[in-house]
């Protein structure tokens, strides 16, 4: 602390007696930091570029994204859960260079949510026409995802919820009702399973949503227990579920990557939890001591890998995330066809623009004259 003040106090000194020699060797040093920063953020922007090329050049006409590449035994695919990932990956970029993609998705899946009065399927190409399924996954982590990329979109744009995306937001908070049970939202009010890392989805997105009162009681439940409705504290371990009765559906097996492992990520993955604490640290380094994700072959075959690529930035692990993204970048150049998907990419979007928003960070926090003073405090004694 004496330390501390006596440097604070000396800088403030030789800010008075040295201004001419002091600042020019402040800008000397915020070039220097400058040029740092600029180099680190290239080798993230050019993985952007890359990826947001191939999810775009996936984009149909009428807005829609495949999932993967069309092959002999397929005409496209479309998942509206992915989509939304993979268009989370254009939002997030600094610059907002791909809002227009975004927004044309958009328009897209409102229509498909107002047409299935809040309910929305995926889809399949047949000679150039979208063809339901009639089935989805889920309905509270795709109208999650739906409602994220949205509040992302809207926020970033600087537009509020147009006439079609109110009506839209108010048939999906219907649907949430029907399957807010036990605390948690199940994945339809048919399948009476709630899953945590579904719980996550909604939990991160609901929270996005201002002055929408509809939202208020699934918010409120959620709020207070995701995620230690879900945690087993004898296990020190997420639980993947909680049954139509109301009780954990059992001991996570975390030598099945997912759900069982991922799963103890999710409240990382989605913001509801500070990557800082020492229960996400301990589970973090869990994971990773049993999966070497960052290596490895056929990296863009792996769609948990990108997440994990995600979580990495998040904690701040640079080696790690560094790693699988050169390695990562060299897969992709080989081949892009299936099982590698959009939401792949746009995971590894998201997670080079979170690097470039940290190294931003760190960079301010670098060039604050107050810490140069002290940085130069601390050379000179």
């Amino acid at each position: 602390m004496v330390r501390k003040i006596f440097a604070y106090v000396t800088g403030g000194i030789l800010t008075l007696l040295l201004p001419a020699s002091v600042g020019l060797s402040y800008r000397s040093y915020v070039e220097e930091m400058e040029n740092t920063r600029d180099e680190q953020k290239s080798f993230y922007r050019e993985i952007i570029d890359e990826e947001s090329s191939w999810i775009s050049g996936l984009q149909l006409d009428n807005g829609a994204v495949l999932l993967y590449e069309p092959d002999n035994g397929s005409q496209g695919h479309i998942n509206p859960y992915f989509a939304c990932q993979a268009m989370l990956g254009l939002v997030s970029d600094p610059e907002g260079r791909y809002l227009d993609q975004v927004g044309k998705y958009l328009s897209w899946h409102t229509d498909r949510i107002i047409e299935g009065n809040g309910t929305v399927t995926d889809y399949d190409v047949e000679n150039g026409e979208l063809v339901s399924t009639g089935k989805a996954d889920s309905f509270d982590s795709y109208a999650a995802e739906y409602i994220l990329l949205l509040s992302e979109y809207l926020k970033r744009s600087g537009q509020v919820p147009d006439a079609s995306q109110d009506t839209a937001l108010r048939l999906l908070a219907g649907g949430f009702e029907e399957v807010l049970l036990n605390d948690v939202t199940y994945v339809n009010n048919k399948m009476r399973i709630a899953y945590f890392m579904d719980n996550n989805e909604v939990l991160e997105a609901v929270q996005l949503l201002e002055d929408r009162p509809e939202y208020e009681k699934v918010k409120a439940v959620l709020q207070t227990s995701v995620p230690e409705r879900f945690y087993m504290a004898d296990k020190g371990l997420y639980s993947v579920g909680i049954g139509n009765d109301g009780m954990l559906t059992g001991e996570p097996d975390l030598t099945d990557f997912y759900p069982d492992a991922l799963a103890q990520l999710y409240p990382v993955v989605t913001g509801v939890v500070s990557p800082k604490g020492e229960r996400e640290k301990r589970l973090y380094e869990q994971v990773c001591s049993l999966y070497r994700w960052e290596e490895g072959d056929d990296l863009s075959e792996n769609f948990d890998w990108s997440v994990m690529c995600y979580v990495a930035a998040c904690m701040s692990d640079i080696e790690r995330t560094d790693k699988y993204l050169g390695l990562y970048r060299e897969d992709v150049k080989k081949d892009r066809s299936y099982p590698m998907h959009t939401a792949n990419a746009g995971w590894v979007m998201r997670c080079c623009s979170k690097r470039m928003e940290q190294i931003d960070e760190e960079y301010e926090s670098k060039t604050k004259f107050g810490t140069y003073i002290n940085w130069l405090i601390g050379e000179v004694l």
